[in-house]
Parts: structure tokens; sequence; C-alpha cells
């Protein structure tokens, strides 16, 4: 069921988890929610209507949940989502896992998350572009604004053991693998829903609706004749801008 239902998919990872020795009457109360909530929406499923291919673009959400399990691992989630500039979307991929690295502070677990996402989308562009023979933008977006900072405005983390994985999204976002970074509230960020036990409007909606108009609180305006020259050597396909909701990413 978590292949197809990402609603559910953190209240099945959760039930993965227990054991023998961590069982407690918590989580029989959170599986018997999760299951009258699958009742109630039996109808809900992924929808993949027509996109418009001259606009297509992907919109990453990452997220991540501090010491939420059991044995006080964190929790990472992702979504990645195909759009058009008429906010249509198809889900292409999602996750949600425990932390397998140690996470000794919110901002180590936004960053494993951010990463993860990156990853898995960066994968999914470089296959559709050979699909669809044209750049697609990748935007990717978060919640943190201290992950928003350290990726777009050069600040630093103080943690030595994140610096890597900081220096592999600033790279990326320097290269313009990542055409921007956005910054959303965590009630619009549909990932929040793969790493927290509670209905995550945003995620319900777009699954609903097949939409993604999730407001975007902060965009980076970027160089356009630098990314068009750190993408010469990648693409000759005529460079479009990602969008996220109605907002301008200024790519």
């Amino acid at each position: 069921m978590a292949n197809s239902c990402p609603d559910l998919c953190f209240v099945i990872n959760r039930a993965a988890q227990v054991t023998a020795s961590t069982f407690r009457e918590e989580h029989i109360k959170e599986l018997n929610k999760a299951i009258k909530h699958a009742n109630a929406t039996k109808t809900l499923s992924l929808t993949y209507a027509p996109l418009d291919e001259e606009t297509l673009h992907l919109r990453v959400y990452a997220d991540a949940f501090f010491a939420s399990s059991d044995d006080l691992s964190s929790q990472l989630g992702y979504i990645v989502l195909l759009c058009d500039r008429h906010s249509r979307c198809h889900v292409m991929t999602y996750s949600c896992r425990k932390s397998r690295r140690i996470v000794k502070s919110i901002m180590a677990g936004e960053v494993y998350a951010f990463a993860d996402a990156f990853d898995a989308a960066f994968i999914i562009k470089h296959g559709l572009e050979r699909i669809y023979d044209q750049h697609l933008p990748l935007v990717m977006l978060t919640d943190s604004k201290q992950m928003f900072d350290v990726i777009t405005r050069a600040s630093h983390t103080t943690e030595k053991r994140l610096m890597i994985d900081v220096a592999a999204a600033r790279e990326a976002y320097k290269r313009y693998e990542i055409s921007n970074v956005g910054l959303v509230r965590s009630e619009h960020n549909p990932a929040d829903g793969l790493t927290k036990p509670q209905i995550c409007a945003a995620l319900d909606a777009t699954l609903r609706t097949g939409t993604d108009v999730n407001p975007v609180e902060q965009w980076v305006t970027r160089n356009e004749t630098m990314a068009d020259s750190a993408t010469e050597t990648m693409t000759t396909a005529e460079r479009t801008d990602g969008r996220s909701g109605e907002e301008d990413p200024g790519v």
C-alpha cells in the first residue's frame, strides 16, 4: 500500500519499525487511525493527466522530523513532482524512511533529506531529458530556513559531518544542476506528510487535485547569463522556468 498511497507511507514505515521489545499501546492506536483513514479515502489514487511538454519541470519537496522514532532516530522524506506551467503535476517518486545516519540536530536531518531528494530527482531528470530531448529545470523546495540559507547564501554550518553533503548541494546549485531553491512554510510542504503522523493538507490537496499550487515564501533571483554558461556543456535545449504554485522562481 505504501507504493501507491503517499499519505499512508509514514504510518506504514513507522509500523515496520516496531519490534516485540518496543511495542506499546500507542502503536495500535496509530495503526487503527491509519486504517480508518485508508477506509475513508478508498477512492483517493494517483492520477496522471496530460501535461504541457514545453514547460515541464521538476519540483522536489524535502523534509525531516528530528528524533521522531522510538529509538530517537529521525524520519526523512521527500516527494518528486513532474509539473507544467499550469501547476498540473505527476508524482514521480516519494520516500519515507528512518535515517541510516546519526542525526544530532534538526539541521542535520534537513541536510540528509535534501541530499536524498536531490539524488533521486537528478536521476529522474536525466532520464526524462533523454526521453523528451529537452532541458528540465529542477527546483528544490524546503521548509528549513537554515537549509535554504546554507545553500543559497553560502552561510556555514557548525557541524563538520555535514560539510560534504552541504558542499555537494552547493556545487549542484552553482552549476545550475539545481535550477533554483525555494523556501516554503511547513503547512505548504507536501513532504511534511511523509515524515509526520498527522494528515498533511498540502499532500492531500496535491493527490486529490493532481496539481501543486503550494505558495513559495522566498526564491533567489539568479543570473540568467551565468545559468546559460553553466549549462552550455550539459544541454543545447532552451531553458524553461521552473515554478511552484503561482510564484516566479526567477531562474
